[in-house]
């Protein structure tokens, strides 16, 4: 079976880079422990941090072209304040490509924007959920 791409989005602006990573690492355990057939595009991974626009162009443009290519997005909702443009971006273009948005949200869904709420496809509790209804995709 061929592998399948789950992009992992999420905030990075006024969090800590291991609260970033930490979820990330929850949702790639996960998914893996069910031995399903994916890999992941982890943007924490990304070794490239320069701030110039030049450099900043050319890094988002070659993270479009890979959440274009994705088949499955996973966002943590859960940390509003961390929320930045790049994440609503990648929603808004998965969104538009007919790529499934999996939300991760413990909070009272209403507290949500209203273009969140319609954007993500399911929203769960947890890494394990979101990894537990791919392995229920797989299954159909």
């Amino acid at each position: 079976m061929n592998k399948r791409l789950i992009y992992l989005s999420g905030g990075i602006t006024n969090i800590s880079r291991e609260k970033a990573c930490k979820w990330r690492n929850e949702v790639k355990s996960a998914v893996k422990a069910l031995d399903l057939p994916y890999v992941f595009f982890d943007p924490m991974n990304v070794t490239d941090m320069a701030y110039d626009n030049e450099s900043q162009c050319r890094l988002m443009n070659e993270e479009l072209s890979v959440l274009e290519n994705s088949t499955i997005v996973v966002v943590n909702l859960n940390f509003p304040n961390s929320m930045s443009l790049g994440t609503m971006a990648e929603l808004a273009v998965a969104y538009r490509n007919g790529i499934s948005i999996y939300a991760i949200y413990d909070g009272d869904v209403e507290l949500l924007h209203p273009w969140q709420r319609n954007m993500v496809t399911w929203i769960f509790k947890s890494p394990e959920d979101v990894a537990d209804y791919i392995a229920q995709r797989e299954c159909e």
